[in-house]
């Protein structure tokens, strides 16, 4: 797992993933659920950062799997990574529902106030995901609906105070909702508006906050 961490942070994301593979077999050859599990949601990062995606569905399937299965073996926090990870992809692939189900399950499992605001960010995203789709479809009280929900999570999910990475991230994405939500008279929520603002300003020098934009992604030591 190391190695592949040193990779990844070198960059050198293809080496990366075969560490990672090796590592699943090692782990699976140990019987450790927890490092193989984690070894899993690693490869699914690093295939989805290569753009493999027929393999990291694949491998979606399996880590899902797992998941449930061996749900009350594996910690709660590897419960969530592996969760959001596979999110992450049925975001990027269209299987938005099959997402928000992940996402939404995860509020069973025992958080801190910082991985709920998290959860919740991610759901939103989600939702402004659906609601676009559902607008694209002409679909329209359903879209509607969706937009709504996401400027709820979007709000709750500030409410609980999260560090100022991901309240930065949360004011980027609610403040964009708000300019995107056809059904919204106030394109601009108050409580955020301001925070927002101020943040697409810091955005104009500060290229790596670009990075607000994507679904955060955590790698598993």
């Amino acid at each position: 797992g190391a190695q592949g961490l040193s990779q990844w942070q070198n960059l050198e994301t293809q080496e990366a993933l075969k560490s990672w593979q090796e590592a699943e077999v090692a782990y699976q050859s140990q019987g450790d659920m927890e490092g193989m599990v984690g070894s899993m949601v690693n490869q699914l990062q690093a295939l989805q950062a290569l753009g493999y995606y027929t393999p990291a569905l694949k491998l979606a399937d399996r880590l899902q799997e797992l998941l449930e299965v061996h749900r009350s073996a594996l910690s709660p926090g590897l419960q969530l990574l592996g969760r959001r990870q596979l999110a992450q992809i049925g975001l990027q692939t269209g299987h938005l529902e099959q997402a928000l189900t992940l996402l939404q399950d995860s509020d069973r499992i025992p958080q801190s106030p910082q991985d709920m605001s998290v959860l919740r960010l991610n759901i939103g995203n989600v939702l402004r995901a659906l609601a676009h789709q559902n607008l694209r479809r002409r679909k329209t009280e359903t879209a509607q609906r969706y937009f709504h929900q996401a400027h709820t999570l979007y709000q709750s999910a500030q409410a609980l105070n999260p560090d100022p990475g991901t309240a930065r991230e949360i004011a980027v994405n609610a403040l964009t909702l708000s300019l995107e939500d056809p059904f919204q008279t106030d394109r601009i929520p108050k409580d955020l508006s301001q925070k927002a603002l101020s943040v697409l300003q810091t955005l104009q020098d500060s290229a790596p906050e670009l990075a607000v934009f994507k679904m955060r992604l955590h790698l598993v030591q």
